[in-house]
């Protein structure tokens, strides 16, 4: 009888650790190609995943760093986005744009303190340029300086 106990335990604990290891994470990354990466979070795709920064834009006004913009690439989803941080405290506002095709853009924007920032959707780029521009505001809402990133 007890060896009976013992076996049908270690079933039900084999049994269940099965389910554990096979249940999908309910968190997963989705995955996305072509134009249908347009639009999306990159941070919510595996985009992410690999992607690299391109060019590193930091921007000064009388001599101390304001804030810092970012254009982004991933290799895997050909895609691009902007990423911009403020350590001013006021709002700011971070467009990827394709570049022949200014039309084509998606933008983020944020009004926090020092030290937070946005990333825009991604922008698919195959065959094409593309690049970022921001700005960042004074606390009083006054423009403290803007810039661009190059074409890539």
């Amino acid at each position: 009888m007890r060896n009976s106990m013992l076996a049908s335990a270690a079933f039900a604990l084999i049994a269940s650790s099965a389910l554990v290891i096979t249940a999908p994470r309910a968190d997963a990354a989705t995955t996305c190609s072509g134009t249908g990466c347009n639009g999306q979070l990159a941070g919510n795709t595996t985009c992410v995943n690999g992607a690299y920064v391109v060019d590193d834009s930091q921007f000064y006004v009388s001599g101390s760093l304001v804030a810092d913009l970012q254009l982004k690439y991933s290799p895997s989803c050909r895609t691009t986005w902007g990423r911009l941080v403020s350590y001013l405290g006021g709002a700011g506002e971070a467009i990827i744009m394709n570049t022949p095709n200014p039309a084509m853009r998606y933008s983020c924007s944020f009004q926090e303190a020092a030290g937070t920032g946005c990333n825009t959707p991604m922008l698919y780029d195959a065959n094409t340029t593309s690049h970022a521009y921001g700005q960042v505001d004074y606390a009083d809402g006054q423009l403290a300086t803007s810039g661009i990133t190059i074409s890539y």
